[in-house]
């Protein structure tokens, strides 16, 4: 498969700033904000080559995957990989209905 474009939206990276700053904030340093940076770009990476990794939602053309506590919802096309949003459990909420047959309501954490 051939490695796709990667494009963060404007939300997903304003998501992911603001996560690394509160980390750096929180612990006086940027030693682990660098390391989640670092884990969570390997992941986007990963998913560039193998769009199809993360768990399909509701929605037909959206999938998401977990990456430590936080999840990357994405669309994938041939040519790009469009990350739309980035967070915790109680910021994305979508439905992945082959999961789970009896619930179908899902946090992502």
């Amino acid at each position: 498969m051939a490695k796709r474009k990667i494009v963060w939206s404007p939300n997903s990276k304003i998501d992911l700033l603001k996560i690394l700053e509160y980390f750096y904030i929180r612990n006086g340093s940027k030693t682990y904000s660098v390391h989640l940076n670092s884990e969570i770009h390997k992941t986007v990476k990963l998913l560039s080559n193998h769009a199809f990794l993360g768990l399909q939602s509701d929605i037909e053309i959206v999938r998401s995957i977990v990456e430590g506590n936080y999840a990357i919802l994405y669309q994938s096309t041939v040519r790009q990989l469009r990350l739309m949003q980035f967070g915790t459990a109680d910021k994305i909420q979508i439905n992945f209905p082959l999961l789970n047959n009896n619930r179908t309501d899902l946090k992502i954490s």
